[in-house]
This record gives C-alpha cells, structure tokens and sequence, in this order.
C-alpha cells in the first residue's frame, strides 16, 4: 500500500540538445488542490533504469500500459471526513480504485513546508463504508527535502502503527522504516502519453518492518515481515505543477508468521501517471453545496464537515427524519445511518458555526 502510494505520487525525467539547466524541486512545485491525474501499471518486462547524470534522455515508448487505470486526485485534507486524524495537513492525495467491482480509495496525508515534503498518515477505505483502516504516524517520513536537485540527498526514519478492524482482534501493530534517496540524474523522459523535459530522477531506497502482536491467546507468537524496496521516480518539474510521472521499483520482501522459516519473494513493477482533468469529474468532489459520500447510498454516508456541525436528515417536504451532532475533533468519523431508510431521495442539511450547507442523498437497497 506504502508503495502504491509513492508510485502514484511522483515520476519523470529529460535529456536535450542544447544542454538543459539543472531543474529544482521546492515548495512552489507541489501542484494545486484539484489537480487530477491518471496513474496505471505498465508491461515493464526487460525494463531497466537506465544512467544517471546530467542531461540524460529516458525513453519508455517501448513499455505499453497495462490498460488498468486509476485516478489520483489532489485535494484540500479539511474537506475530508478524516482531517481531524490528520490536523497538520496541508494536502491530501486521493486514489481511486476498483478491484473485484468494488471501488476503494486510499487517502494519502502529506504536510508541506519550505523545508521538506512529509508524510503524516493513510486511510483505506470502502465504497460501501464496511471497513476504514487508518494509519497516522507517529514519527512522519519525509518524501521531499527542499530544495532537491542533481545530488541531492536525503535520509529519514519513520513510525506508523496500524488501526485494524475489531474482528482481527485489535492487534499491536507497528510499522517502522529507514528511507533515503539520491538525485542521481536530470534530463527528459519520453513516454506514450508524452515528452516531459526538465524532470529530476530520485533513487530511493527504503527497508521496512512490519510487525503484529496478536491479543488472540490462540495465537501468542508475533509475526514480521520486512521489505527492502528500491525505486527510481522521475519527478516533472514545473512551477506549481509538479509530479511524478514514472517510477520503477524493486522489492524483496521476507515474512515470518512464527511458525517457522521465513518466506521471501521478489517483485517489481513499473508505473505511469499523466494527464490532468477537471476536479468536478471526480466522484469524490461532486459539485454540491454539501459533500455526501458514496451517494447513491445504501447503507451509511460520510458527511464532509470543515467544523463541528448539527446534521439533520430530512424528508423532500423538509421533514425532519433525525439530527446527528458530530465533533470533527473527536476522531469519529461523521458517518450516517440511512440502513432503515426506504428507498428514494432525501435532504441532508449541516449548521454550523458559520455555516449551513444542505444537499440531496439517494438511498438506494
């Protein structure tokens, strides 16, 4: 999931003639809440990185996309049911994705300075809302270190432990990791969906421990598994639009369940991010005057609240079916039960403080 997550957060690389000047990453390149990007995975077969140094030229023509697209979204983290978990975010990336027809979205909470890029926390969840698995660090990563150009290095350390749900009988999970990484070339990178100049190219390596405790007395021993991930993502460089637009990762990774020898396995993968469309075609920001996920519903929708708010559920005529105070602080998710609802079109109406939004829910069964 980690890894997903930096696969889709940055990419790209360029080499012409004249001689280019050395790009630089710093704050004023993190692009705008309602940027939208595609990312897929891509036939990387016989891929290889290729040099490093200055002025290079990647071309990755030859590589098709696997034709399994998702959509990354940039958003403000305060117009998310989860920014009280992350309250020193400063944006979010948003993944969407379908796996066996049902749509999962993997929030992603990053905080931004004029130092450094970091990484506050994650939350999976469901379509339906049936699970949330939330991750907030304890100690963040950092991604970025600003400002970063050809031989810029970097090294951190990271603590995230993992929330599971109950019926996994709440085991002590915690997840630490050693990062670093070296800009090792700049130049252009050629791809299908187009020629990127001005890209700078990080080479991260990254070893990571996960370890679980289980509170289950069936099952006393703790397992492990242990990662050691290197990666070259060719990052775009624009002013106010930076991204990530290729990454090439190698992975090997071991896990013991405590019942015997280690198991290892190896991978790799390759991933292509691009384009950019309209934040209003995303289903995560409809356009409305109250933000209602998922809608239609059936079972439970999230209320997206900036403040402590009064939500009222109410009927076409206006009346009232019930009202829900929900504190954005408390770590509660501001989640509404419409499972006893008949079907059809309702009312959901949020006062705040300073504000009162109202907005149309269809319940669907």
């Amino acid at each position: 999931m980690k890894y997903f997550f930096a696969s889709a957060l940055s990419v790209c690389l360029l080499c012409a003639a004249p001689l280019l000047a050395q790009p630089v990453f710093n704050l004023s390149g993190l692009p705008p809440f309602g940027t939208t990007k595609t990312t897929t995975l891509v036939d990387g077969t016989g891929i290889t990185p290729g040099p490093g140094g200055a002025n290079q030229t990647w071309n990755f023509t030859a590589f098709p996309d696997t034709g399994t697209t998702n959509i990354v979204e940039i958003a403000d983290p305060s117009e998310t049911p989860f920014f009280s978990q992350f309250p020193a975010a400063t944006s979010v990336s948003i993944i969407e994705t379908i796996a066996n027809d049902l749509t999962f979205y993997f929030n992603t909470y990053t905080r931004a300075t004029d130092n450094a890029m970091e990484l506050l926390g994650t939350v999976l969840y469901d379509q339906s809302l049936s699970g949330v698995y939330a991750s907030v660090f304890s100690n963040p990563e950092t991604i970025f270190a600003f400002p970063a150009t050809l031989n810029s290095e970097n090294a951190d350390t990271y603590v995230s432990p993992g929330n599971f749900p109950a019926n996994l009988l709440d085991p002590e999970n915690t997840v630490t990791g050693n990062t670093s990484y070296l800009v090792d070339g700049y130049g252009t990178l050629v791809t299908s969906s187009g020629t990127y100049p001005n890209t700078l190219r990080f080479k991260r390596r990254e070893i990571v421990l996960d370890t679980i405790l289980s509170l289950n007395p069936k099952f006393p021993n703790p397992s492990y598994s242990e990662s050691r991930n290197t990666t070259y993502e060719w990052v775009h460089i624009q002013n106010g639009a930076s991204f990530t637009v290729w990454t090439i990762s190698y992975d090997t990774s071991s896990s013991d369940q405590g019942f015997g020898l280690p198991l290892e396995n190896f991978s790799s993968s390759t991933n292509h991010t691009y384009g950019e469309v309209n934040v209003g075609n995303s289903n995560l920001n409809a356009s409305s005057s109250l933000g209602l996920y998922p809608n239609p519903a059936a079972h439970q929708v999230m209320v997206f609240l900036k403040e402590d708010a009064t939500v009222s559920l109410l009927d076409l005529s206006g009346g009232v079916i019930k009202k829900v105070n929900f504190s954005v602080g408390d770590g509660n998710l501001p989640i509404l039960d419409i499972d006893d609802l008949p079907a059809g079109t309702y009312l959901v109406k949020a006062e705040g403080q300073d504000y009162v939004a109202t907005s149309k829910i269809v319940v669907i069964h």
